[in-house]
């Protein structure tokens, strides 16, 4: 697949999976068993030396970088928030095993 020019595409269905092999940069896998790569969409890139070059994408890796968004942001979000996270997570669990232990001692003194 690298010896194929930029855009090219190969893709394997066995009925409920659909796999896609896609030469950009680089070769990207995909597989998915709701897309296929029907349409096949033409989007631009810039080649060095030359202006920018239109290519074939399948839209199985068009729906896959539209849904990307959020999950960058919630990536972001828990980097920046990692201790906070870790202190509320901490104190919610040691609260919880307090509050059985307390509730285990009351109930077998009571009894």
């Amino acid at each position: 697949m690298k010896k194929q020019p930029r855009g090219s595409f190969d893709y394997r269905s066995d009925g409920n999976i659909f796999v896609v092999k896609w030469h950009d940069n680089s070769v990207v896998n995909l597989a998915s068993n709701f897309e296929t790569h029907i349409p096949v969409r033409s989007v631009g890139r810039r080649v060095k030396g030359q202006s920018n070059t239109c290519i074939s994408q399948p839209n199985l890796e068009k729906s896959c970088n539209e849904g990307m968004g959020g999950v960058d942001v919630m990536d972001r979000l828990l980097g920046s928030y990692q201790l906070i996270f870790f202190i509320i997570t901490f104190f919610i669990v040691s609260i919880t095993s307090f509050a059985f232990s307390l509730y285990l001692m009351l109930y077998y003194t009571c009894y």
